[in-house]
């Protein structure tokens, strides 16, 4: 059973098994899997006079709660704008519902409603559905959020786990904000897509009422950069959105966009079938220039795909906790080998040579949704490192050079704890607060801050003469 749904360029947050690269295109993202399932639908029409079997299909939904378990007794509706009829099922004690709806999706007007008692309602506007075929079934997840529940009210675990819940108070005095960009290809956006500064007065979510000329971010990158925040409240987060099959020189474009802008961590969603050289040259440059690259390993079982596998860049995994959500329910599946802390090896993530480091990507609280995927785990190991940056004032105000880069890189991987796992599976292991990391900086940087002091002392002292 799919346990989530990613942003394909298709629909809108569609629900398909882990994250498969489309057909013909070089450049994929590599997004989490998202319990929730929205695109298009098409208008009702009269059964008398249209045969079943070619203009309706039946379609398989299944409704979670934040920890993952099914939610039995959940009332589905299914309602189009331009028909009266509306179409209404339960689920059953495996919180499966199966409903009749219209194979047109050429209407904007249909809706799809699920309620459940003591759990906030979900109303999904244009929901495309992925029909009951023959062969391996693909079903249609909805996640729904406890009213006043601990599962929302409480720190995501990984948070918890890496001591990011308590980083903000150790900030430097007068700390400028650590900047993060996340380059991710959206549905809807053309090519060239301009930079957002999150969160955005005129970006929406998919599925919300849609502003005149508001830029559209689908909910995987509303969660994501909300996570981000919620990690490092404190640092200033872009998006670059670029079109769903970006070219290589989009990517060139973006990365050479965070460099200009003196980015501190990037996060680069998106993945090739093979090693693109223009972009391994704007990844060259950006390393050059100071600027972390972070990578997710990715969600399929085939190996390290470029950029993950560029030694220019960070590649973190995902991983789980046998506490963080129940066995049986559908992200703790996802949890595979057991370290002797709890902590899991993912049955979704890749694993090998080239990974990092690891830090939690299943069962992650994000926009009151239970998610999982890797891009979450890199999107902490993001936050990590800006969190390093917001609380070292040396490091911080150092000029933005390769040696910069090196110590960050340092101070991240010496702030990594063994989860016992090979150094294949897990990296250095995975970020924490507080553990022993470098307190003393290389020559290199005192140096280079030395001398920032000084150029700015004798700008001073040329203003008072």
């Amino acid at each position: 059973m799919p346990i989530a749904g990613r942003n394909d360029g298709i629909g809108k947050d569609c629900d398909d098994h882990f994250a498969l690269r489309l057909a013909g295109a070089k450049w994929q993202p590599v997004l989490p899997l998202m319990a929730a399932v929205l695109g298009c639908s098409g208008p009702r029409p009269s059964r008398a006079s249209v045969p079943i079997q070619a203009e309706w299909q039946s379609v398989e939904l299944v409704v979670y709660g934040p920890d993952g378990r099914a939610v039995p007794d959940a009332e589905v509706t299914y309602t189009c704008g331009q028909s009266a009829e509306a179409e209404v099922a339960l689920t059953d004690r495996f919180g499966k519902a199966v409903l009749l709806v219209p194979a047109n999706r050429n209407s904007a007007d249909a809706q799809l409603l699920v309620e459940a008692k003591g759990f906030w309602g979900r109303r999904i506007h244009s929901p495309v559905l992925h029909p009951i075929t023959p062969g391996p079934q693909v079903s249609n997840a909805v996640s729904l959020s406890l009213i006043g529940g601990p599962a929302v009210d409480s720190p995501p675990w990984g948070i918890e786990a890496m001591g990011l819940d308590s980083v903000s108070a150790v900030s430097f005095l007068g700390a400028p904000s650590a900047k993060c960009a996340l380059i991710i290809a959206e549905v809807g956006i053309p090519k060239g897509g301009a930079p957002v500064v999150f969160p955005p007065a005129d970006a929406v979510a998919e599925g919300a009422g849609k502003p005149k000329g508001a830029m559209r971010l689908s909910d995987s990158t509303i969660a994501m950069t909300g996570l981000l925040q919620r990690c490092a409240p404190e640092a200033e987060v872009t998006v670059l959105p670029l079109s769903v099959n970006p070219a290589s020189r989009d990517m060139v474009v973006a990365i050479d966009w965070c460099i200009a802008q003196a980015i501190d961590v990037a996060c680069l969603c998106f993945a090739s079938l093979g090693r693109d050289d223009a972009v391994q040259d704007a990844l060259k440059r950006a390393k050059r220039a100071g600027l972390l690259l972070i990578c997710p390993s990715g969600d399929s079982q085939a190996g390290l795909t470029f950029p993950a596998t560029s030694d220019q860049v960070v590649t973190v995994a995902a991983i789980g906790h046998a506490a963080a959500c129940p066995k049986e329910s559908a992200h703790g599946a996802l949890n595979g080998q057991r370290g002797p802390d709890g902590y899991c090896l993912s049955n979704l993530t890749v694993w090998g040579v080239g990974i990092d480091m690891v830090a939690p990507g299943i069962a992650i609280l994000a926009k009151d949704q239970i998610l999982s995927g890797s891009t979450f785990a890199a999107i902490h190991v993001a936050a990590f490192a800006l969190c390093l940056l917001q609380s070292d004032e040396v490091l911080h105000r150092a000029p933005r050079t390769s040696v910069r880069l090196l110590e960050l890189g340092a101070s991240l991987g010496a702030s990594c704890m063994d989860l016992g796992f090979t150094p294949a599976q897990q990296g250095a292991g995975m970020p924490v607060w507080g553990m022993k990391g470098r307190t003393r900086k290389s020559p290199e940087v005192e140096a280079q801050l030395a001398r920032s002091a000084q150029a700015a002392m004798d700008l001073i002292a040329q203003g008072l003469s």
